[in-house]
Parts: structure tokens; C-alpha cells; sequence
């Protein structure tokens, strides 16, 4: 009851203070200011916290899951055997046309028998790879027909592949993300390109990265993909934040038991693979700017009660 009537007569205080000294006008906003002694301030429970400058890539959460190497890696291991069984069939081809041409030391039908020979090895050969393009995309299937350090590392257990899959309006893929597992441990991914398939059940666009070793089959992921430039701004806590008639503010001190309602825009959330603890906020705010992290709902309560700032024009 007593705690009652505390909170009550704090909003009385702050609401007679902002009627009866109130508003100022700021030469250049022209904002309302509301005077909150500190006393009022303490009963009420207002805080406040100076922000700090920040330059943040916004991103997209996304979901990953590591993928098993085994069916890439068998793909691999016949797609160099296809290559190996045309190179040897095309060379002993070669052999047969100019033994045959010159002075005729085979038979046509050795010669047709090493034309087939390299027919069916070339046939093999694009099959496999039009398959490895088919289950693995066009940027993948390069490295399963090229070999190279990736998959050479994914062979060795020395790297992972990680499928991502996000959804929502088209988004570029970017070179790089960032993940945390189940653990909380944060890994970072590097692109290898467009999957052929997203996860099933899932609608949008998938794509494939590569990612650190010891890494288990079928773990998922929390993944994070930088959409856009970096921008410089503010790191706003979520509690300072007002959300009015389709508009965000924050009540912010701009001198000692004086505080002024000021619009922020370009608000993005400052989202981490398991955290949502701040917000973005590219306009409005500047690096040590005070703004109220606690008893907000008391000073609009009482900018409300305020009258109207004088039209000085």
C-alpha cells in the first residue's frame, strides 16, 4: 500500500512539475522539456545510461545445419575415377586413330572398340557431373569436378559444410557469416555459393558454407548473414524505447533533472545468434547521449499532461 502511494505521489510531483515549469523552447527543436527533480526522479524510479557509438552490418537470422560429408565426398572420389577412366580411354583412342591412319597395324574394329571405349567414359564422366550439379548447385559441383583445398580439408576432417536457409524477401548472399552452436560457442562461415535445395519444410533461398572442423552431422545452427553496409549509430537498450502511434522516441536528459521526448529512426535490432539485447539506432541519438532506461512511463505520463509548446513563428 505504502509503495501505492509512493508511486502516486512521484506522478504527482513529476506531473506538477512539467505544468508548472515545464516546457522551454529549444531554439532549434523547439521541444517540450520536462523538469523532474531529483528527489521525484528517485521515488519514481527513473535511470537513466549514456550510449555508446557503434558501427553495425545489419543482418538476417537464418537456420544452418551441418551437412554430412560422406555423400560428398563418395561423389568426389567417382567423379575423379570418371575423369581418370576418360583421360585413359581418350589417349587410347589417340593411339588407335593413328596406328590406323598411318599404316593401317590394327583392325577397323579395334578402332571402333576404343571410340566406344572413350564414348562410354566421356558419357560417365558428364553424367557424374551433371548429377554432383543437380544435388549440390553449380558453385559446389565446380569444387567436387576441380577438387581444391576445401574439399581436400572436408575429406580430411579438417572443415564442414554447413547448409543455410533463410526466408523472407530475396537477400544476396554475403562472403561471410557467423553462427553459434548449440554450445554458445560463436564460429565463423565462409560462402562456397547457392545450394540446389533449401531444408525440407522450409521456403526461401539456401546456400552453402564452409565452417570450422568438429562440427557433428545434423547439428543445427543459429546463423547470422550481413545484409548491406555498415552504418554508424547508437546502441539503444530495448527498455528506453517508446513505441507512440506507429513511431519510436526515447526520453532523453538533456541537462541535469531536465528530460525532452526526441523521435529515433533507422531502429534495427542488434541481433546476435542468441541475443536481442539492444537496438541500432542510425537517427536521432549521438554517442554519450543520456536516455531514460527506467521509469519512462512516468515522463509520459506527464508529457502528456503538459501543455502544448507556445508556436513561436
Amino acid at each position: 500500500m505504502m509503495r501505492r502511494v509512493l508511486l502516486s505521489l512521484s506522478v504527482l510531483l513529476v506531473s506538477q512539475c512539467a505544468q508548472a515549469q515545464a516546457v522551454d523552447a529549444d531554439a532549434d527543436a523547439k521541444a517540450a522539456f520536462i523538469k523532474v527533480d531529483p528527489a521525484a526522479q528517485q521515488a519514481s524510479g527513473i535511470e537513466v545510461q549514456k550510449l555508446a557509438a557503434v558501427v553495425f552490418t545489419p543482418s538476417r537470422a537464418a537456420y544452418g545445419v551441418v551437412l554430412d560429408p560422406g555423400p560428398l565426398i563418395a561423389l568426389r572420389s567417382q567423379i575423379v575415377s570418371a575423369q581418370v577412366a576418360r583421360r585413359y580411354a581418350a589417349q587410347s583412342l589417340s593411339r588407335a586413330q593413328l596406328l590406323y591412319r598411318t599404316s593401317h597395324n590394327i583392325a577397323m574394329a579395334a578402332l571402333q572398340g576404343a571410340e566406344a571405349q572413350y564414348a562410354t567414359a566421356n558419357a560417365n564422366e558428364l553424367a557424374l557431373t551433371a548429377k554432383a550439379r543437380t544435388d549440390w548447385g553449380a558453385a559446389l559441383s565446380t569444387l567436387l569436378v576441380r577438387g581444391g583445398q576445401f574439399i581436400q580439408a572436408l575429406s580430411d576432417g579438417k572443415a564442414s559444410l554447413i547448409e543455410a536457409a533463410v526466408t523472407g524477401r530475396y537477400l544476396d548472399p554475403p562472403t561471410s557469416a557467423s553462427g553459434r552452436v548449440s554450445g554458445g560457442a560463436r564460429i565463423t562461415l565462409r560462402l562456397i555459393g547457392v545450394a540446389s535445395h533449401v531444408p525440407s519444410g522450409l521456403v526461401g533461398q539456401g546456400f552453402y558454407y564452409a565452417g570450422p572442423a568438429d562440427l557433428s552431422s545434423g547439428l543445427p545452427l543459429s546463423l547470422m548473414l550481413p545484409e548491406g553496409s555498415a552504418q554508424a549509430g547508437v546502441a539503444v537498450p530495448p527498455k528506453a524505447i517508446l513505441y507512440l502511434q506507429g513511431h519510436k522516441s526515447v526520453f532523453r536528459e538533456v541537462a541535469p533533472s531536465r528530460f525532452t521526448m526526441v523521435q529515433i529512426s533507422n531502429v534495427l535490432p542488434m541481433r546476435q545468434p542468441g541475443d536481442a539485447s539492444r537496438y541500432f539506432v542510425g537517427k536521432g541519438l549521438h554517442s554519450g547521449d543520456q536516455v531514460v532506461v527506467e521509469g519512462a512511463g512516468v515522463l509520459l505520463s506527464a508529457a502528456h499532461a503538459a501543455p502544448a509548446p507556445a508556436d513561436t513563428d
